[in-house]
């Protein structure tokens, strides 16, 4: 009864989780693919132990073992809220041991929470945010992850660790696609020679 009523809600996608937790499903479901995804990666794909659905507030609630995944961008949480309807969602919002994975662009970030408006604008993650690209590791208070600029935006205790150096102060803004950095207020910066 529940699979029919989630399958008018949004698409569940058990490919995915699949794909996410290396090509084994938890929570019972039956898996048909090896890692991948139907589709032209515009759908929104979730899985999800249990859901709530409120048709007259529009609101979704997930919890337990949530994936949200689109194209090559996805997240897990303990717990999800989906705020708007199935042809025009407003906002995600994610909470507990959030890890958000850009396979494109190899950036792994864990934190908190996250708040999604729109996956190719921004994407706001906060509290405990470690975020990994390469051999480069950043922490902060928030990190705002502006995908079509190709930048991270981190502030509260901002600290970007490489191989020979740390580089901390106020606000950092990493520049993906250039490999640079700019550190805003309180710079505290120290280097191997």
């Amino acid at each position: 009864m529940k699979q029919i009523m989630w399958t008018g809600l949004i698409w569940i996608c058990i490919s995915l989780s699949c794909y996410a937790a290396g090509g084994s499903t938890s929570g019972g479901g039956s898996t048909s693919g090896k890692g991948s995804t139907s589709g032209n990666g515009n759908e929104l794909t979730i899985t999800a132990d249990k859901a709530v659905w409120d048709k007259k507030q529009g609101i979704t609630v997930l919890s337990g073992k949530v994936i949200v995944g689109k194209g090559k961008l996805s997240f897990t949480a303990d717990t999800v809220e989906i705020i708007g309807q199935m042809d025009k969602i407003k906002e995600i919002k994610g909470t507990g041991n959030i890890c958000f994975n850009d396979l494109e662009k190899g950036i792994l970030v864990t934190a908190d929470r996250i708040e999604l408006s729109d996956w190719e604008k921004q994407i706001t993650t906060s509290g405990k945010v470690k975020i990994t690209r390469g051999e480069t590791t950043a922490e902060a208070n928030m990190a705002v992850y502006q995908q079509s600029q190709q930048k991270i935006v981190l502030t509260g205790e901002a600290t970007i660790n490489q191989d020979k150096g740390k580089l901390s102060g106020k606000k950092i803004i990493y520049y993906l696609g250039e490999e640079r950095l700019e550190v805003i207020e309180g710079v505290r910066a120290w280097w191997q020679w």
